[in-house]
């Protein structure tokens, strides 16, 4: 069985939070669910819900919300399914991006260094304290590619 491969962006002000899952929707060809750990209607009629989003992340408690998308774009790789977190705890947030590592369209230098090249790009338009991209769980350095502007420890 293959693993989990996941993009960190760890210390998300709650102002970026919405444009940013609104920009990695943007690169999939569709949504297919989404749901949250609270009680907010965020998927409804086959759709998701950005309003009950954005007022579930102003919500006091911990809570996550995930996305599933299909054909996600990361910089001419595409990868098949994916599942977008938008994770708040203790007034922080941290969004990821994971996807099954057979799924992902170049797995080999090409892919990491289009993760690499698109998390640059986000860094352009999203403040965020740290960004990683390695094997689940990639909050382990031993398992990541990279992590902010320096790659490995795996190739």
């Amino acid at each position: 069985m293959a693993g989990l491969l996941e993009i960190v962006f760890e210390d998300v002000t709650q102002e970026v939070v919405l444009p940013f899952l609104e920009r990695v929707v943007s690169d999939a060809e569709s949504v297919v669910s989404a749901e949250c750990s609270e009680d907010f209607l965020v998927w409804k009629n086959g759709q998701m819900q950005l309003d009950a989003i954005s007022v579930a992340i102003e919500f006091d408690e911990d809570l996550s919300v995930l996305v599933n998308v299909q054909g996600l774009r990361f910089m001419g790789v595409i990868v098949e399914s994916a599942l977008i977190r938008v994770v708040k705890y203790q007034g922080k947030f941290d969004l990821d991006v994971s996807f099954d590592e057979r799924d992902f369209g170049l797995c080999g230098v090409d892919a990491v260094s289009a993760l690499f090249a698109y998390s640059k790009e986000v860094a352009k338009e999203i403040e965020f304290v740290s960004c990683y991209f390695g094997m689940e769980s990639a909050s382990d350095e031993a398992t990541r590619f990279f992590t902010n502007d320096v790659l490995g420890p795996l190739k």
